[in-house]
């Protein structure tokens, strides 16, 4: 098992990245989502955000599990 290729890192850009959301939408003190743990500002600006910003944003929830 390698890294991944060049092609398939450019394939995955050109995906629609899917919403994490889980339709457990509450926000806490600190305007995070206990569902989908994205902020209040994530939240709103996600279908306007670019594929790069969107797999960033996953990347980060990831990292908090």
């Amino acid at each position: 098992m390698g890294l991944p290729s060049t092609q398939s890192v450019e394939l995955e850009r050109d995906v629609e990245v899917k919403s994490p959301c889980n339709g457990t939408c509450t926000l806490d003190f600190f305007d995070i989502c206990r569902g989908c743990q994205r902020t209040r500002e994530e939240i709103s600006r996600w279908y306007v955000m670019s594929n790069d910003e969107k797999l960033a944003v996953k990347k980060r929830i990831v990292g908090t599990c």
